[in-house]
C-alpha cells in the first residue's frame, strides 16, 4: 500500500458552481472538516492529480492551498470531529 500523507486542503472559491465542483473532487479523499477546509490522505501522485484537477477550473479570483502536514506534529482540535468521507480513513487528533 502506498504511503499517504496527511494534507490540509483549503480553498476560497468565488463561484458557487466551481465551489461545488471542488467539493465533489475532494470528497473521496478526506474528512469534511469545515466548509472549505479538508483533512485529506494523499499519495504524492494523488496530491499532484488533485492540484491538476482543481487548478483546471479555478480562476485568478479563487484561492487554493494544499499543505502537507508533518507526521510528527500533534494535531489539536476543538469540537467534535466529523465523520470521514471515506470509511477507510480514520480521524487522528
Amino acid at each position: 500500500m502506498p504511503q499517504r500523507d496527511l494534507v490540509l486542503l483549503a480553498y476560497d472559491i468565488v463561484c458557487e458552481k466551481r465551489r461545488a465542483r471542488a467539493l465533489k473532487a475532494v470528497r473521496g479523499f478526506g474528512i469534511d472538516g469545515q466548509l472549505s477546509v479538508h483533512e485529506c490522505q494523499f499519495t504524492p501522485g494523488e496530491r499532484r492529480e488533485m492540484w491538476r484537477r482543481l487548478t483546471g477550473f479555478l480562476t485568478e479570483d479563487d484561492r487554493l492551498m494544499l499543505l502537507v502536514l508533518d507526521p510528527r506534529a500533534r494535531v489539536e482540535t476543538l469540537g467534535t470531529p466529523r465523520a470521514t468521507l471515506e470509511p477507510d480513513l480514520h480521524y487522528i487528533g
